[in-house]
């Protein structure tokens, strides 16, 4: 999920006065703390996909477990009936599958936001470093008399 926030410029925050510099660096702060929010939503709503998706693929397997495809005590199948049976396994199989392709592909979204998120983290504690500020040469106290 595409937040657009994720390229923030902050080439900007060097230049100018210290004042100014403090100044940007704490707006340059609250937005990538607003993108950490958004970063953190997507994460919720990613999660919620994968639950579903599990969800899903546990009423496929469930139907797999299901009484009405067992042979009910038959010792054998009729050519028909376990054709039937086994296109009809297949074909869940097949769907179970294709859920847990599901569930991989959240599991990658859900790991490169959390990626994005730590990269923040990062460029916030750089941000975080303090200013340095440019000293005056000192001229040295006058001995005592």
């Amino acid at each position: 999920m595409r937040t657009g926030v994720e390229s923030f410029d902050d080439s900007f925050l060097r230049s100018g006065s210290m004042s100014d510099q403090r100044e940007r660096q704490l707006d340059a702060l609250e937005t990538y703390a607003e993108i950490l929010v958004t970063h953190q939503l997507d994460l919720v709503a990613q999660l919620e996909r994968q639950l579903r998706a599990v969800h899903q693929t546990m009423v496929r397997i469930e139907q797999l477990r299901a009484a009405k495809r067992r042979r009910a005590g038959s010792p054998t199948l009729s050519d028909g009936a376990r054709d039937n049976t086994l296109q009809h396994l297949s074909g869940e199989l097949t769907a179970i599958d294709t859920e847990l392709d599901t569930q991989h592909e959240l599991c990658v979204e859900m790991q490169a936001t959390v990626d994005k998120m730590r990269a923040k983290l990062r460029a916030m504690r750089q941000l975080k470093q303090p200013v340095v500020k440019r000293q005056r040469p000192t001229i040295p106290d006058r001995a005592p008399r």
